[in-house]
């Protein structure tokens, strides 16, 4: 990837384990992007079946990659990640509250 040549092999060890997959992810075609977009959509219909410790990163990867992606390829379908991430937030709530 141009640009990363001048990082350091210490500086790279620091990247989040999915950095690399998020850069290929973000300069592919709208049409793929859309299809993994609808891809988490339907990864986070049922929240009840994710773990608390997958749910904080599901959370943080949909606030921080998926949904500003999706605003920009699929605005439409984004709204329907948006509600996912809402019941997501009350789950992890209501956890938090126990």
């Amino acid at each position: 990837i141009p640009g990363l040549q001048i990082l350091a092999n210490a500086e790279l060890e620091k990247l989040p384990d999915d950095f690399f997959y998020k850069i290929r992810l973000a300069s592919t075609r709208k049409t793929t992007n859309r299809v993994k977009i609808a891809d988490v959509i339907h990864n986070t219909m049922d929240p009840q079946n994710l773990k608390p410790n997958g749910l904080e990163r599901k959370l943080k990867d949909i606030k921080t990659f998926y949904i500003p992606m999706g605003k920009k390829v699929a605005p439409v379908m984004v709204e329907e990640l948006i509600r996912n991430l809402e019941a997501y937030e009350k789950i992890k709530n209501s956890q938090a509250s126990e």
